[in-house]
């Protein structure tokens, strides 16, 4: 075989097969260039890739050969009742294991073809493959065939949070209506489980729980958790995020303000607040004024972390010591209201024009239907606004003080907490802006002044200060809109939770301008005082070049990307949810809903009860 350098000539562009087989087996990684050895990691990748998907055949074949002609090689029609018996002792893996892995090989190799194809030929991996499975089994064959075409060509080069977001919100958008019956039944079968894990400590879930219940519940808690640090709690992050959650589920927090909460867990952890009465949030303020364990500003003009957020990673030996258990506080008082969440909404879906998906930066997709709710909830709620071309991508944005009416969003639940209302973005396309305020618009009364304020475009020109240190609100909010996320490749953090970087450092010369802005998570702003590189050819497009010389281009997806065509399934396709009822849920609320290619196994007689044991009766019984 001919060689490049180390490595056999077109390694990087062979397809996965025996001859890739053949030539890594024939490398030696010791020999390998440092600027050569991703070429080698992704070469095994593929192949890695292209077993698996050979796996999943053997695996199906295995289903259909005919236990009573085994020197046949004809298959059955269907597969046989106990091939998964078969695939279970072959493999000496549990029944549970058997189950899963055959109902996942039989979902592609049957009803998603092109997902193994995809696989077979190295272009996403058994992970990437796995979250296809999830979404799209059981799909009508039409529906499966469109949201393939519209997600694989781009899953190689997505991360598996991103393919999963993306058929979702897809899945959402071609058939709304069975989406929602989905949902539904999912959340009548919510509950919750605990289990004690091989260290003996004990992990608690919850599942079926609504998107914004779930991310209203989880930024409580780390805002709590943020603030309680921040006054001098010696635990890391996480330990304290755990004391919260426990202590509201066991009671000890029950009904306590914030400032209880926070003086509360100051007094376990050994802190003193003061013999005078003084609350947590007085501790807060000092903490804040003194900054022992505070983090400072750095030079590119972002937060730097102080010895506490180091501990929150490293961890601290001190903080492992066991704190002292809580008692119950609380004392009789209304539960507080609800804290609020982040939401994106496009107005067409407010004013019911279409039922395009909400999205909550933090966790993803939400149907229109729930959505509407959580923006009528948080009337109240800051307000701000995203104007977006035809690619629907951003052109302006800006902050709203006019609201519509009431009775102009639709039904609301309780009002969100005054101290955390949460956050309403409204994602207004340029052209339907156009067409609603023109004069043969039937806009509702009370939504006419919040268009007129949108068309107004107030506020200051984003780069009238370049020389500045930090960038102004309106700079800040325009990056956050246009970039969404932390811009290094895959991350999700949203971009409101990121810091806001400098692409060229502002010490070193960057200003603080839109062409040199864009938000980095704490973690991969780091990488560039690590050996990584960042450039912004243009506004929003980020170029990142590793330490091995890699380069990798990113750039936002659009706010308000085209929705596809409705696909909906048809009355005899929606076989997984009959109903809405609840009748037939049992206490194993948390199986799938449907189960892939595995027969039901026939009647079986009542085996006799067995006989009544004497529980007086010593051992052996």
């Amino acid at each position: 075989m001919q060689l490049t350098g180390c490595l056999p000539a077109g390694l990087a562009d062979m397809p996965p097969g025996p001859e890739l087989g053949a030539a890594l087996a024939g490398i030696e990684l010791s020999a390998v260039p440092a600027s050569e050895r991703l070429t080698v990691l992704e070469a095994w990748h593929r192949q890695d890739s292209h077993t698996r998907a050979g796996f999943y055949r053997a695996m199906v074949a295995v289903g259909y050969a005919d236990p009573t002609t085994p020197d046949s090689a004809e298959d059955l029609p269907d597969p046989h009742l106990d091939w998964t018996d078969e695939v279970r002792a072959a493999l000496a893996w549990t029944r549970r294991a058997a189950d899963g892995w055959s109902d996942e090989a039989c979902a592609l190799v049957r009803e998603l073809p092109r997902v193994l194809a995809a696989l077979h030929e190295g272009r996403i991996d058994p992970p990437k493959a796995s979250v296809f499975v999830r979404h799209l089994a059981g799909l009508p064959p039409a529906q499966v065939a469109h949201l393939c075409a519209l997600v694989l060509p781009r899953a190689p080069r997505w991360t598996t949070s991103q393919i999963s977001r993306r058929l979702r919100r897809l899945i959402m958008e071609i058939d709304p209506d069975h989406y929602e019956r989905l949902f539904r039944r999912a959340h009548a079968r919510r509950g919750v489980g605990a289990y004690v894990t091989e260290d003996g400590t004990a992990t608690i879930t919850a599942s079926g729980i609504t998107p914004e219940t779930a991310d209203a519940a989880v930024e409580r808690i780390d805002h709590l958790a943020r603030r309680i640090r921040r006054c001098g709690h010696p635990g890391t992050l996480d330990q304290i995020r755990v004391d919260l959650f426990t202590g509201f589920l066991d009671g000890t927090l029950h009904t306590l303000s914030d400032d209880e909460i926070v003086h509360a867990l100051l007094l376990d952890a050994g802190i003193s607040t003061g013999d005078d009465g003084e609350t947590g949030a007085t501790v807060e303020a000092d903490a804040t004024a003194t900054g022992p364990t505070q983090g400072s500003t750095n030079s590119a003009g972002t937060t730097e972390r102080g010895p506490a957020d180091e501990a929150s990673e490293a961890g601290d030996p001190s903080a492992d010591e066991p704190q002292q258990a809580l008692h119950s506080r609380h004392p009789a008082r209304p539960p507080n209201p609800r804290r609020g969440v982040h939401l994106q909404i496009s107005l067409g879906t407010l004013l019911g024009l279409d039922d395009r998906p909400a999205t909550l930066p933090n966790l993803g997709p939400l149907p229109a239907s729930r959505a509407r709710v959580v923006a009528a909830t948080q009337l109240r709620a800051p307000w701000r606004y995203a104007v977006t071309g035809p690619d629907g991508r951003l052109i302006r944005a800006g902050a709203l003080r006019t609201r519509p009416t009431a009775g102009d969003l639709g039904p609301a639940e309780d009002t969100t907490s005054p101290e955390a209302p949460g956050m309403v973005d409204l994602l207004v396309d340029a052209g339907l802006l156009a067409r609603l305020t023109g004069p043969d618009s039937d806009l509702p009364a009370s939504w006419r002044p919040v268009l007129a304020e949108i068309l107004a475009a107030r506020g200051r020109d984003l780069d009238d200060d370049p020389d500045a240190r930090f960038p102004h609100t309106g700079l800040r909010r325009h990056v956050e809109f246009r970039d969404r996320h932390c811009t290094f490749v895959g991350c999700l953090t949203p971009a409101r939770k990121a810091d806001l970087d400098h692409t060229h450092d502002h010490a070193q010369g960057g200003r603080t301008t839109a062409d040199d802005l864009g938000p980095a998570c704490r973690h991969d702003h780091g990488l560039k005082h690590r050996g990584w590189t960042l450039t912004q050819p243009e506004p929003g497009v980020f170029v990142w070049r590793s330490p091995l010389g890699r380069t990798y281009r990113t750039r936002a997806e659009p706010l308000l990307p085209p929705l596809p065509p409705p696909l909906p399934r048809m009355p005899d396709e929606d076989l997984c949810c009959p109903s809405d009822t609840t009748d037939d849920l049992d206490e194993a609320g948390t199986d799938s809903l449907f189960v892939v290619w595995r027969p039901a196994p026939p009647e079986e007689p009542r085996p006799p009860p067995p006989p009544v044991t004497d529980l007086d009766e010593p051992p052996p019984f």
